[in-house]
């Protein structure tokens, strides 16, 4: 599924049926909520690195990164 401007809206899986997706401007996925209105959030650094990502539940992983972009460390809730 795309929207007006070609990005990808959603998805249809036979698990958990149809998602959608929400983005930001530089294509970043916000969020996906599936058809039991669970959503998974994604959180970013101005260098558009994923740095927290919250489940359904509101449980955070983190993730940090060196100056070279590389991740090193991942922090489970």
């Amino acid at each position: 599924m795309f929207d007006d401007i070609g990005m990808v809206s959603g998805f249809r899986d036979i698990i958990n049926g149809e998602s959608k997706i929400e983005q930001d401007s530089n294509g970043n996925v916000l969020s996906v909520t599936n058809d039991l209105e669970e959503t998974i959030r994604f959180k970013y650094d101005v260098e558009n690195r994923e740095t927290k990502r919250i489940d359904a539940l509101g449980n955070e992983t983190s993730y940090e990164y060196d100056a070279r972009d590389n991740q090193i460390k991942i922090i489970y809730p």
